[in-house]
């Protein structure tokens, strides 16, 4: 695989996680825009928790807060990405380091024996790498739909209430939460731009996480893959025995386990 096509998981994850704003790069604007968004959900989280314990008393209203301060929680729960990004940015650049090690050994290796035609590592990074790409592509899709749904929904739902004369209760909004801002024209607008970052940030939130771990699972899966294949196929097409078989056979032992000891060993 040429230089400049080497595109390892590791520098894929983490360049999603720089450009959705969870790690500090050239383009300070992202980091701090998320922080201000991931404040804000956590404000609007607290709120949707009042809000559960102020509609004790109306069943319907109570699932309601209680689904919406749900969905909040797990987004909280997965800030935890933001807090332990140093951990993350470790995990990550031993899964590069790792690839990047085995493809050098392709190199070597066929460099040593032009008959090595069982060499895998590069067909196998490429293969991860593939599907790591088409994850990205159906969650983007995925969360887009469904964070446009959530947000449009409750003024689409308004419109028809209104358009058939139904009753509506009040304006709409996107969360139920407790806010004694909602009584005015401003205070209402305020309390609309407080949920649309909300979720703004849950979307960034979901989307980093969730494509963070599925493409770790993804890259471990494809290594014992790799493994498996590797360590099946012969040293070579003639069945002559040469010192110099003999070495592959070594050096792919040791190989083998080497990445297995890196893939059960504590990543951090």
């Amino acid at each position: 695989m040429p230089p400049a096509e080497r595109h390892f998981l590791g520098s894929i994850i983490l360049q999603w996680m720089s450009n959705r704003g969870f790690l500090m790069n050239n383009n300070c604007y992202t980091y701090w825009l998320n922080g201000v968004t991931m404040i804000c959900c956590h404000v609007t989280f607290v709120l949707q928790c009042v809000a559960v314990i102020d509609a004790r008393d109306d069943p319907e209203r109570l699932m309601q807060c209680f689904c919406d301060a749900s969905f909040g929680g797990m987004c909280v729960l997965k800030e935890f990405l933001r807090k332990h990004r140093h951990c993350w940015i470790s995990l990550l650049s031993k899964i590069s380091h790792l690839e990047e090690e085995e493809l050098e050994f392709e190199t070597k290796s066929i460099n040593q024996d032009e008959d090595a035609h069982n060499i895998v590592f590069s067909g196998h990074i490429k293969e991860i790498n593939k599907k790591v790409k088409k994850l990205n592509n159906i969650l983007s899709r995925l969360f887009s739909v469904t964070a446009i749904g959530y947000m449009l929904t409750p003024f689409i739902e308004y419109g028809i209430r209104k358009l058939i004369g139904a009753e509506t209760a009040g304006l709409p909004h996107i969360t139920q939460y407790w806010s004694p801002l909602k009584t005015n024209l401003l205070g209402y607008i305020l309390a609309i731009t407080l949920e649309i970052l909300f979720v703004i940030n849950n979307y960034a939130v979901h989307t980093t996480f969730d494509f963070s771990v599925f493409g770790i699972m993804i890259f471990i899966s494809g290594q014992f893959r790799l493994l498996h294949d590797y360590s099946e196929g012969d040293c070579g097409s003639t069945l002559c025995i040469s010192e110099t078989r003999e070495d592959l056979a070594h050096a792919k032992i040791k190989k083998c386990h080497e990445i297995h000891v890196k893939l059960i060993r504590k990543p951090i």
